[in-house]
């Protein structure tokens, strides 16, 4: 089952549930990623998906953080909740000693030893294997690695 078709199943079951949190936060999902399909004029396919996803959820980061320091933590709880709404959809990202290896193999493979190379090795991994990384820990993992 994509993605996709999971967040419908669950609005359907939210609704059922009477929760109207995670019903809300994934209506809003479903309706960014029919934006983004209406904008590039192509039905959404999985990374699309992903992609929408992990914006969703880059937003309710910073949106909690806004709301932390102008001194609402209540609306910071809800934005939180909505993220690990989101979270739920994301396809498994590879574990610290994965995103290493992973590393490691980039670099040998374009031989790259110093920090100049970074870009490269960092533009391989994420256009080959986008949605199995976290972007935060493999820039961390890559800026080791050339040290």
């Amino acid at each position: 089952m994509s993605i996709r078709a999971r967040i419908g199943d669950d609005v359907k079951a939210a609704m059922r549930a009477g929760d109207a949190m995670t019903r809300d936060t994934l209506r809003m999902l479903l309706s960014s990623i029919q934006k983004k399909e209406i904008d590039t004029g192509t039905t959404a396919d999985e990374s699309m998906v992903v992609g929408e996803i992990r914006r969703a959820m880059k937003a309710r980061t910073e949106a909690a953080i806004q709301f932390r320091q102008g001194g609402r933590p209540e609306m910071a709880d809800k934005e939180e909740a909505e993220y690990r709404v989101l979270e739920a959809y994301l396809p498994a990202t590879l574990d610290e000693a994965g995103t290493r290896a992973l590393v490691k193999r980039h670099l040998e493979e374009l031989r790259v030893t110093d920090k100049k190379g970074m870009g490269k090795v960092m533009g391989a991994i994420m256009a080959a294997h986008r949605d199995e990384v976290d972007g935060n820990l493999l820039r961390r993992i890559v800026e080791e690695a050339l040290d």
